[in-house]
């Protein structure tokens, strides 16, 4: 899921950095020719990931997940080719689409990036069925995208329409202090009403269903009474069929769902469930997912000081070239720094059960069931979670020394503290190059 996110940001970025109409593109070609040449280039494209997929699954040897990788290089190498090379998206820019012509690249784009995603999941299937759900290679990312569509049409919107009217009615002057301050509350309207929104509508694009279970719903609500944790329900995340996992989504108590796997409920019994539950509980606890924004900011500051510290040798360099650069930096960004707060945050979650008075064994029997039965498995490297054995021996670890969940709270605040300190010293810095 971490993979198919990384690459949904940087598809994102390409669109957001797809050169305008005045800019010349690599190959410049008339109106007609940029249309064909763009459909023999995506036909060509959807081809290689069919046949690729085809050919290619198991158990003739190549896995799925380097496979998806794999088709989303081709997709954003495609997306590259389409906008700097033929200049695909001059044929946005017409007066058919105005004013909204960025918000029809973006829906275009999207559903192009989409296709080809599906194209590679429905191939890679023994026996191809039309009705078997496109899982979370499509569905999963579609709700991510709702919040740069909102802000792309309103970017539109704004083009189009004066705020010459509402500044006078609010009584304010026109000028360009007023315009980027009504630009902003609108900005934190738009963050406040996804806020609102975004969780209910993920719950009914990921067609999740209540939980129905009146035994085991009984139980979870009793432990969420104990650690006055207030949600909207219990969710089965039936789009994710073969995965054991569990997730939160939303930040406020009445919009806050909490989604586990059909396949967990089934295979997890109801102390390893519970269990699951509380590291769940754990993540809202300790405000993880209010951090994680702040902690994905710092792709943004670390390419802009690289930006600024580079000088002018990064000019001199095509788009697309730049767009390469800032994908390998937010790789390395989300390796090392986004994968170290993403492993300290788990562990901490780890940790609710002993806050709330349960066996850690519970945990332990659920991670058991995660990692499979053998040893390699459990013991396989995870960037961004710890490996399953690792936080077996964690859990072990602090139930017979409980200064260690100190210590590991202590942790986590003083690399927080570290992290806040040099995104404000980065910020300074960049504000005295501007």
């Amino acid at each position: 899921m971490f993979l198919n996110f990384f690459f949904l940001i940087l598809i994102l970025l390409l669109i957001g950095s797809a050169p305008t109409i005045d800019e010349q593109s690599l190959f410049p070609l008339s109106i007609e020719m940029t249309m064909i040449a763009s459909a023999v280039i995506y036909t060509t494209t959807i081809t290689l990931i069919y046949l690729q997929s085809r050919f290619w699954r198991r158990p003739f040897g190549f896995q799925k997940d380097r496979l998806t990788t794999l088709i989303n290089i081709e997709l954003i190498i495609m997306l590259i080719v389409l906008y700097f090379g033929v200049g695909m998206q001059r044929l946005f820019f017409i007066p058919l689409f105005f004013p909204f012509s960025l918000t029809a690249l973006t829906i275009t784009s999207l559903s192009l990036y989409s296709l080809g995603i599906a194209v590679g999941h429905y191939s890679y299937q023994r026996h191809w069925n039309p009705f078997h759900p496109v899982r979370p290679s499509v569905i999963f990312l579609i709700p991510f995208t709702i919040p740069f569509l909102i802000f792309v049409f309103i970017n539109d919107a704004s083009e189009a329409v004066s705020f010459a009217p509402l500044l006078n009615f609010l009584g304010v002057s026109e000028n360009e202090t007023a315009q980027i301050a009504l630009a902003a509350l609108g900005g934190l309207a738009c963050i406040c009403l996804i806020i609102i929104l975004l969780p209910p509508l993920i719950i009914k694009l990921w067609s999740c269903q209540p939980l129905k279970d009146p035994a085991l719903v009984a139980r979870l609500e009793s432990l969420c009474q104990r650690a006055h944790f207030t949600h909207a329900g219990f969710k089965v995340w039936s789009i994710m069929d073969g995965v054991l996992t569990a997730a939160i989504l939303g930040v406020l108590g009445p919009l806050r769902y909490v989604i586990f796997t059909s396949d967990l409920l089934q295979r997890l019994s109801p102390e390893a469930i519970e269990a699951i539950l509380a590291h769940e509980i754990g993540h809202s606890r300790h405000k993880h997912l209010l951090i994680y924004p702040f902690i994905l900011a710092g792709v943004g500051i670390t390419w802009t000081l690289f930006l600024l510290l580079s000088g002018e040798v990064l000019i001199k360099l095509p788009e697309f070239a730049i767009l390469i650069l800032f994908a390998i930096n937010a790789w390395l960004y989300f390796r090392f720094v986004f994968g170290y707060f993403s492993r300290l945050f788990e562990r901490q979650a780890d940790l609710m059960v002993f806050e709330l008075g349960l066996p850690s064994e519970n945990l332990i029997e659920a991670f058991s069931s995660l990692g499979g039965s053998s040893e390699s498995s459990r013991r396989a490297p995870n960037w961004h979670h710890f490996s399953i054995q690792e936080r077996i021996d964690f859990l072990q670890s602090a139930q017979n020394d409980p200064k260690k969940i100190l210590l590991h709270q202590r942790k986590v605040c003083y690399s927080l503290i570290f992290y806040f300190v040099i995104s404000m010293v980065a910020l300074f810095v960049i504000k005295g190059f501007i």
